[in-house]
């Protein structure tokens, strides 16, 4: 696998080809390398890379992401689900938080973001569930940096993805049969 910056724009019919999968260990190296070479904050450390995603478009990656569990507290998070100390200590496990995605790219790729996100979405809670056991039905993904400020959040429900609207109250786990 080729972990470098693109250096050319993606055609637009290629989108379609981009792929994604969990990272193998013996690519971490180089996509942790890649993170600390180009993301604005470097690489996270290890012991926080509980699931990496790599996106490939044939053998080169064009986008990184690493996924954690949430923080246990978040203000904002509570108000825009309507839970409380002591639903959030009930829930929590269920939402998982992006800590690092990175677009392996020196020019701007129109739609490869989305494309990834999109993708990421999908796969996340199937390859969670395989790793934890628990399947996750909130995802958040902190704003890119010249992005607005709010968090963004995926409802992550039965491999669909949907952003949530402000006026969602209420995330219940999925009951036991």
């Amino acid at each position: 696998m080729k972990v470098e910056p693109l250096t050319k724009e993606i055609p637009p019919h290629l989108l379609r080809e981009v792929r994604l999968e969990p990272w193998a260990e013996s690519e971490q190296t180089a996509l942790m390398a890649a993170l600390e070479a180009h993301h604005y904050l470097g690489a996270p450390d290890s012991r926080q890379c509980l699931l990496g995603q790599v996106a490939k478009l044939g053998e080169q990656a064009v986008g990184i992401l690493v996924w954690t569990h949430a923080a246990r507290t978040l203000r904002a998070r509570e108000q825009f689900v309507g839970w409380d100390a002591r639903t959030r200590q009930k829930r929590l496990g269920y939402v998982v938080q992006n800590n690092r995605f990175l677009v392996l790219s020196e020019v701007r790729q129109p739609n490869l973001a989305s494309r990834i996100l999109g993708l990421a979405a999908q796969a996340l809670p199937a390859q969670w569930e395989e790793g934890f056991g628990i399947r996750p039905m909130l995802a958040e993904i902190p704003p890119l940096p010249a992005g607005g400020r709010r968090l963004h959040r995926v409802l992550l429900q039965g491999g669909s993805r949907r952003l949530l609207p402000s006026h969602h109250s209420k995330i219940e786990p999925p009951t036991a049969s």
